[in-house]
């Protein structure tokens, strides 16, 4: 082909404005092109992000699905009986159990022996000292994550506890700071 140069010194025999008129027509077209080029890259990577969000996603709910088949399979381990329930002392030994305490790490809950008799407390909603499979799984998806949701829930049922003491230790200082009761005699 021909040089850009060869070009440009045919056009300065026309006029001196030319070759710098035809320098901006190249940078022009050169830059336009770049521009049709960088948008192509820049549509195909957010289409692959879509995509990967869309991933995401699809991990996210298959990661949800292993967690709760993982849950089955603790309750069913822990249960051990015919009757389908868990009782307050098999769940306690389950959470001494190290290989039961790594399986329930997995499955997104921070349980040890130290906090077993809360945890169970907290999935027993019906508190009759068993926990069925429903309250099992339902209460693991509750407490789902880290141990601050656990000690977050203890501090609000210690919290709830103190203020029916307070109220309770209020009421019985109103009644013995009461006239009726300081001024009698025997």
């Amino acid at each position: 082909g021909m040089d850009w140069g060869d070009a440009a010194d045919l056009l300065r025999g026309i006029s001196p404005v030319m070759p710098v008129l035809f320098c901006a027509y190249i940078s022009f077209a050169v830059l336009c092109t770049l521009n049709i080029v960088t948008g192509v890259f820049v549509e195909n990577a957010k289409s692959i992000t879509g995509s990967d969000t869309e991933n995401m996603v699809v991990e996210e709910l298959s990661a949800q699905e292993k967690r709760w088949r993982g849950m089955v399979i603790v309750f069913k381990y822990a249960a051990g009986n015919m009757d389908n329930v868990l009782e307050v002392n098999q769940f306690v030994e389950m959470c001494r159990d190290p290989v039961m305490q790594a399986y329930l790490r997995i499955i997104g809950l921070d349980v040890g022996p130290e906090n077993a008799l809360d945890l169970f407390g907290f999935i027993d909603e019906d508190h009759d000292g068993v926990v069925s499979a429903e309250e099992f799984l339902a209460g693991c998806q509750r407490f789902y994550g880290s141990a601050r949701q656990l000690d977050l829930y203890l501090l609000h049922r210690d919290l709830r506890q103190n203020t029916l003491l307070l109220r309770a230790h209020a009421a019985l200082i109103a009644k013995l700071g009461s006239p009726s009761v300081v001024g009698t005699k025997t």
